[in-house]
């Protein structure tokens, strides 16, 4: 912006308008303007008349109110959208869900015979056992367990984090898995629609759709947290529990990682933000690779 602040722009006042002189009607010219007045009128109710004709409606039925098409119309045209936005999320779950995991970590405790735990989410990189989820999740972690959707567990080990782009890999001894599907975020565009998929408090295999809210957002997680840059904000539901979940377009494809939300409560309030596929691939790639 070069410094410039935007102000509110006030138009200036209009200039003041004089009414024109009034000129004299030529003698004659009342009996023109009678007729046209009624050519006018005639071809107005000629055309009333004809165009519900046309669209197949009853004119008396237009003309008093009483006609239903158009409502019928626009209903049916909203349960058109409504049907389409329903079965888009529907053909979302079916194709990620299988792919989407829930992690149970385990943290050291200085009291003798107790432990912390956190739950989160994560999903399916690789077929042969790489999983992605938040290094938030399991930084400083004893012991992590991980649920696939077919409700088998394993113990997982952590194979590399990045505490400045809050990602983390982990491995698990399995193979022929299911794995997610990734997008491009670089394809992203505000108003689309966005779901995001994981365990809020808990709840395993949990669905909530959204919209794109915003694009190239940068927060910093208090209170020692790292500043994350060019995130994804959507106003799908994202919960504690949900952090490492995927976030997907409308196609089924993972855009995002569930990492963080604005929150006066801890809750949802509609403001959540996602690491970009595009800006997490070539960490993940590395982590995997060390």
């Amino acid at each position: 912006m070069n410094g410039t602040v935007n102000r509110p722009w006030i138009p200036p006042e209009p200039p003041l308008l004089r009414s024109p002189a009034r000129r004299r009607r030529p003698k004659g010219m009342g009996g023109a303007i009678l007729v046209a007045v009624i050519a006018g009128a005639l071809m107005a109710a000629a055309v009333l008349f004809t165009v519900p004709l046309l669209l197949g409606a009853n004119p008396f039925d237009v003309l008093s109110g009483r006609s239903s098409g158009t409502a019928e119309g626009a209903k049916t045209v909203e349960k058109l959208v409504v049907s389409s936005d329903e079965d888009a999320v529907v053909a979302v779950a079916d194709n990620i869900l299988p792919s989407v995991v829930y992690i149970e970590v385990e943290f050291r405790s200085t009291f003798p015979g107790s432990a912390a735990t956190a739950i989160g989410s994560g999903f399916i990189y690789s077929d042969d056992g790489y999983i992605v989820t938040n290094n938030h999740m399991v930084e400083g972690s004893s012991s992590i367990k991980v649920s696939l959707s077919d409700g088998s567990t394993y113990d997982a080990e952590l194979m590399g984090r990045d505490a400045d782009m809050d990602l983390a890999v982990l491995k698990i001894e399995a193979g022929g898995l299911p794995t997610a599907q990734l997008g491009a975020s670089s394809d992203l565009v505000v108003g689309e629609l966005a779901v995001a998929v994981g365990s809020p408090e808990g709840f395993e295999q949990s669905v909530t759709s959204g919209i794109i809210s915003a694009l190239g957002r940068d927060i910093f997680i208090p209170p020692d947290g790292p500043d994350l840059r060019e995130l994804i904000q959507t106003d799908a539901a994202i919960n504690p529990g949900n952090s490492g979940g995927p976030l997907c377009n409308g196609v089924g494809e993972v855009v995002g990682i569930n990492t963080a939300i604005v929150s006066e409560s801890g809750g949802y309030d509609g403001i959540g933000f996602a690491i970009p596929i595009d800006s997490a691939l070539p960490v993940i790639e590395r982590l995997i690779r060390a």
